[in-house]
């Protein structure tokens, strides 16, 4: 009986189960806030990098930007190649807030890693 099926299976599975969406949790964590003073969101998250007014509507941004690389290594019959690729993991998040400083909504674009950093600050 060989093992190593059950182990990667096992392996895959504890993977995946730990991966959820950041939307997702932008969606759960959201209502934490909506309806609240902003202040509440700033105790948790930290002051935001931005604060603009568009259109009458005011909002808070919060960016997260980080360098990553990854490292594949390519097997040979002789030797193994190592390729290197460089990537930007970015999101940003903007809370909407009313006249009153009331959080009404929020929005996010951004990659899964980068926006993954961001909603688990929430």
């Amino acid at each position: 009986m060989k093992i190593y099926p059950i182990v990667y299976s096992i392996c895959a599975s504890l993977l995946v189960s730990g991966c959820t969406d950041p939307v997702e949790i932008l969606n759960e964590k959201q209502y934490n806030y909506i309806g609240r003073n902003s202040q509440a969101l700033f105790d948790q998250m930290g002051f935001p990098q931005e604060e603009r007014t568009i259109a009458g509507q005011k909002l808070y941004i919060w960016r997260y930007s980080q360098p990553t690389s990854n490292t594949i290594i390519v097997p040979n019959t002789l030797y193994s190649t190592y390729v290197t690729s460089l990537t930007e993991n970015n999101c940003v998040i903007r809370a909407f807030v009313d006249d009153n400083d009331i959080v009404s909504a929020f929005d996010m674009h951004g990659d899964y890693y980068g926006c993954e950093q961001l909603v688990n600050r929430m």
